[in-house]
């Protein structure tokens, strides 16, 4: 959310105590307050060690403070359920708000009995501060209640001075359930709460993209950056709704708006996607080109590139693929994901990413998947002279599939060599199968083994 005069405020004490962590000598005084909003700062930008900090310090001075036993219970949650139930265990006299919250959470009851516990949690109490509303939608979500929270919102609203906080929180847990439906309706609320307040808006026009309303989430983005035109999110959420309204209209203007984010940070490979799918849509195999290049001049090793080069720059394959391997070592399963990938547009270039990878990597689930993209290609006589080639390779051998089986036997008899096929089939079955396979494989031989009979046609 958009900071306020409160919160840069907090923000100070924030940076006071940080520092005073450096100088234990003449450490200031914080009081309790100080402590809480302290460490609810520290917890928005995950600074675990800010608010261990504080815990010790509460420790020292505030032993009997609740709200601040109150976020030990939340902090020992952060790590593990065993811990928070530890904590909640040793004290079991402590009575708030968010100690019954963690308890039920504790609980984990399921259907009509969680919306009983949940009613009696928030009958009991007739006020809830941020963190408490916090913890009671995480605590909803938790144990599968987004539903309650959908139909007690007006007792809800009731209970706490800080609606703007209240449906923040529900929007997450909407979002979190992809309840874009929902989201909607608090966020519509909370733009009217906070009109000038970017992160509203911004968020309601991620909601009309998850929904697909383009025109109104274009609309809410525009609001955004009226108020900050230069919200790097929200540009980025503009172009996208540009693109998904009409990508062959919108890409140019979206182009316009990706090009300068890509430029300031070429490891982004999110953002070069992006803008690479509106030069696709624009048709502009130039920009194409240039994009890819330089990217690949800033990250060598991006998988994003070598796709990119293989798809869109398939005469130059062979140097592509020798400088992604000059980058370093990669798994096997970084390969094979280059060659599935471009082996749905050219199967050919996607065998020669496999036959890189063998001299690169050590193959296992590798070797089908070439023997795969060169049965397709209907290149028998390859595959054939592959299997010699690495007769003698335990690589190969070891990782030997009923699939790959098959594609031998049919790629021998593509080429004529019947016979040769039923012994390699038999010989196979008597040798490895009855040892290595399942039920389910040997199955798959067997039957294999039987086709080919029927190829024979009594031979």
């Amino acid at each position: 959310m958009q900071e306020n005069p409160e919160e840069q405020e907090t923000e100070r004490l924030y940076q006071r105590f940080k520092q005073s962590l450096s100088d234990r000598e003449d450490m200031p005084f914080f009081d309790e307050d100080d402590l809480v909003a302290i460490y609810d700062y520290a917890g928005d930008y995950d600074d675990d060690y800010v608010r261990l900090e504080v815990l010790f310090y509460a420790a020292r001075y505030y032993p009997d403070s609740m709200p601040l036993s109150d976020r030990r219970a939340i902090y020992y949650q952060t790590y593990s359920d065993d811990m928070r139930d530890s904590y909640l265990f040793d004290n079991t006299a402590q009575e708030s708000l968010i100690m019954n919250i963690l308890r039920l959470r504790a609980l984990n009851p399921q259907g009509e009995e969680a919306r009983r516990l949940l009613d009696g949690i928030v009958e009991r109490f007739d006020n809830m501060d941020d963190e408490e509303v916090i913890q009671l939608a995480d605590a909803a979500s938790a144990i599968g209640q987004v539903e309650w929270l959908i139909d007690r919102i007006d007792v809800l609203r009731g209970k706490t001075d800080y609606l703007a906080t209240l449906l923040y929180e529900m929007d997450v847990v909407f979002e979190m359930n992809n309840r874009y439906d929902l989201s909607r309706k608090v966020l519509e609320e909370l733009t009217m709460i906070e009109p000038f307040n970017v992160d509203m808006w911004r968020l309601m026009a991620q909601c009309y993209l998850k929904l697909e309303e383009y025109a109104e989430g274009i609309s809410a983005v525009e609001y955004a950056l009226a108020i900050d035109p230069s919200d790097r999110d929200a540009l980025v959420i503009k172009a996208e709704l540009l693109f998904r309204a009409d990508s062959q209209k919108g890409a140019p203007e979206a182009a316009a708006i990706l090009e300068p984010i890509v430029m300031s940070d070429y490891s982004n490979i999110d953002m070069a996607d992006a803008l690479l799918q509106c030069y696709v849509a624009m048709d502009d195999t130039t920009k194409i080109a240039a994009l890819v290049d330089l990217v690949g001049r800033h990250v060598p090793e991006s998988e994003w590139v070598v796709n990119c080069n293989l798809i869109y720059n398939p005469d130059n394959v062979d140097k592509v693929l020798a400088d992604f391997a000059a980058t370093g070592e990669k798994e096997e399963s970084i390969w094979i994901r280059l060659a599935n990938t471009v082996g749905e547009i050219d199967p050919r270039i996607a065998v020669k990413v496999m036959a890189a990878a063998s001299g690169n990597t050590v193959l296992a689930d590798g070797w089908e998947v070439l023997m795969q993209y060169m049965y397709e290609l209907g290149d028998y006589s390859g595959l054939l002279q592959m299997m010699a080639e690495n007769a003698n390779n335990s690589d190969y051998t070891s990782n030997f599939s009923p699939e790959m089986t098959y594609m031998l036997a049919k790629s021998l008899i593509e080429v004529g060599m019947k016979n040769e096929a039923r012994i390699f089939v038999d010989n196979w079955n008597r040798t490895c199968g009855k040892n290595r396979y399942s039920p389910s494989e040997k199955l798959h031989i067997d039957a294999m083994s039987h086709y080919i009979e029927l190829l024979f046609g009594g031979e």
